[in-house]
């Protein structure tokens, strides 16, 4: 009896312990052409970045993105120039961020130091708030 009752409470849990690691694991995403994110990213985190881009720059899908015939989206193409400039620019923002703010990448992005906002304000070009026509080059 008291061997049924071991390997009982044994079997739930072995039982808990792999739900819990089926539980926790990432879901596999479906992304293509993914170049600035790591190849592990979660759809949540890209969502969420894509979303944070247009309202920063005050643009659409479109913007980056092919845009389909049948209504659906190309989002792997590299057809749009903005997406390769989206890309330098993530990579701008995450060595700024790594270098002079000291912040982990693998940290929750929501308190990055710098995003796209930061300089954009919801303009699609960043806005310069000095005037530039009179400023000297270096010497």
């Amino acid at each position: 009896m008291k061997y049924r009752k071991s390997i009982l409470i044994l079997s739930v849990m072995v039982l808990v312990s792999t739900a819990c690691l089926w539980a926790f694991k990432p879901a596999p995403n479906n992304f293509r052409n993914l170049q600035v994110y790591p190849k592990d990213v979660s759809e949540t985190r890209v969502m969420n970045d894509m979303e944070l881009f247009s309202r920063s720059l005050n643009v659409g899908c479109n913007y980056c993105h092919t845009k389909l015939p049948d209504g659906g989206w190309d989002y792997a193409s590299d057809e749009s120039p903005h997406k390769a400039e989206a890309r330098e620019m993530m990579i701008m923002t995450n060595v700024l961020n790594e270098k002079y703010f000291k912040f982990n990448l693998k940290e929750d992005p929501r308190y990055a130091p710098m995003n796209c906002y930061t300089c954009h304000r919801g303009e699609e070009y960043p806005a310069i708030p000095w005037d530039t026509t009179n400023i000297r080059p270096l010497q």
